[in-house]
């Protein structure tokens, strides 16, 4: 009953939450992961869209 309502606090939270020091390796890492998947999101600058056809 207790995680329940935890869960739900926490799925539905309408504030940013905070952070504790203890936390701060892990929020080190929530926070690169984010970067390297915003940076391998992002459409490459100048790049072709399509790919090369292989010789044959």
């Amino acid at each position: 009953m207790i995680l329940e309502a935890v869960h739900k606090g926490m799925k539905n939270r309408s504030t940013q939450t905070t952070g504790l020091l203890l936390d701060a390796a892990a929020n080190r890492f929530r926070t690169r992961l984010a970067e390297m998947i915003a940076a391998e999101s992002a459409p490459l600058s100048g790049a072709d869209p399509t790919p090369s056809p292989t010789p044959s």
